[in-house]
This record gives structure tokens, sequence and C-alpha cells, in this order.
């Protein structure tokens, strides 16, 4: 009975000491020597910027925010948003699902960055499982910036990695909004 526990003691020891290990072989690349990157302040010039003029005279220092209900409406306001904007866009998502409104979204944010519009792109890791080739492939356009969030360094495995760093993993970014010419 005492060498059936020490052994499975001992089993579960060494399980645990590999796992851990396992966490310690991969690491996250610095940041060091990163270009920073601000919001652009002055979109006057856009055709955004024009549209809104008015209303952002008549509330000076203020910022302006339209929520979407309507999931359908929200979403063609995105791709409508994405063809309009002519300077920037600004896009956090906690969830971006590799499906059709997905690939249309991505699609809308090439063609902005196609047309000379900067792209920044900050995505929470935890739900891009099965999307690495679009990421890069947006990534290796000059005008998209893409940023995730507190990335799995295991890119396949990422049970694993929640098993050897869930302090780090456990933290999500909920933020879920989308800015054309600020």
């Amino acid at each position: 009975m005492v060498g059936t526990i020490r052994r499975g003691t001992f089993t579960h020891l060494g399980l645990i000491t590999v796992v851990r290990l396992g966490g310690c072989a991969a690491s996250l690349p610095l940041l060091d020597g990163r270009a920073a990157s601000s919001a652009f302040t002055d979109t006057s010039g856009t055709r955004l910027g024009r549209a809104l003029a008015t209303d952002m005279a008549a509330h000076p220092g203020k910022s302006g925010v339209h929520a979407l209900s309507n999931p359908r409406d929200a979403f063609a306001a995105r791709v409508v948003l994405a063809a309009a904007a002519d300077k920037s866009l600004d896009v956090q998502y906690y969830i971006w699902h590799d499906d059709t409104a997905g690939y249309l979204l991505f699609e809308a944010l090439w063609q902005a960055a196609e047309r000379g519009v900067r792209v920044r792109l900050l995505l929470d890791d935890n739900n891009t499982a099965g999307t690495d080739p679009t990421l890069v492939a947006l990534d290796l356009h000059p005008n998209i910036e893409l940023r995730l969030y507190n990335p799995f360094v295991q890119r396949h495995a990422r049970a694993l990695a929640f098993l050897t760093d869930f302090a780090r993993l456990n933290r999500r970014m909920h933020n879920k909004s989308f800015t054309a010419d600020n």
C-alpha cells in the first residue's frame, strides 16, 4: 500500500515537473526596439471627419460613441466604416472567429490597407486558434499593425500552455471597438 502511494506520488510529481519545464522552454519575443504606435489626432481632412465636423464642434473635447445592438447592423457598419476610412482604422476584438463574417471583415481591413489606410488590429489571442495563416498575411502588409494580447507561445498546444502559464494566460482583453479616422 505504501509503495503504491509513493509510486503514484512520484508519477504525479514527475508529470507536474515535465509540464512546468515545458512551459519554460518557449518564451515570448522581446519588444525592445519596437516602434510606438499612437492614434492619429488630426483627421479633420477625412470624409468621416468632415461628415462629423458639426457634431464635433457642438461638443468640443468630447468623444462620440454609437452603440449598435443588432448584430447584422453592427457588422454592416464595420464594413462600411472600413470602406469609408481615409486615414486610420483602430480595431480591438476579444473574439474573432475564422468564419464567413471574420473573413469578410479581414478582407475589409485588407482593402482599407491597400488604399493606404493605417490599420491597427489588436486581438485577444485566446480566440485566434486556426487563424494563424490569415494573421501572418495581415501582419506582412506594410499598412497593417497586428498585435496579439497575451499571446500563446505554443501555437498548437494551447491546453498545455494553460497548464504551464495559467497565471498569465488567464488574463484576457475583453475590449471590442472599431474606430475609423479617430
